[in-house]
């Protein structure tokens, strides 16, 4: 959900994916080995190859880009999420109101 939101906004490179999760997360969110969830992701038809781009260093670039059936993913697993994260709030504020007997 994490790598569809971010490439929501704009194409990345894997590197730059992985370094945005971290920055926004505060260093609480890290991922090693994006590549995995890239090519997943590629293979359901969520994300595909955007442009290549040689960096400063010589180095190769591959972007990739959200696709619409991507983005209609990313909502439909963010209202999972979301109701999912409602229902654990629910059970964490109604702990401890009603004894058992």
């Amino acid at each position: 959900m994490l790598v569809l939101e971010i490439l929501s906004e704009r194409s990345m490179y894997v590197y730059e994916m992985a370094n945005e999760l971290e920055k926004r997360s505060n260093g609480q969110y890290t991922i090693s080995l994006l590549y995995p969830v890239i090519y997943r992701l590629a293979s359901h038809g969520f994300v595909r190859e955007g442009p290549k781009a040689i960096s400063e260093d010589n180095r190769v670039r591959q972007y990739y880009e959200i696709t619409p059936e991507g983005t209609a993913y990313l909502h439909q697993i963010e209202e999972v999420y979301d109701q999912m994260v409602e229902a654990v709030q629910q059970i964490r504020h109604n702990s401890g109101d009603e004894k058992n007997v």
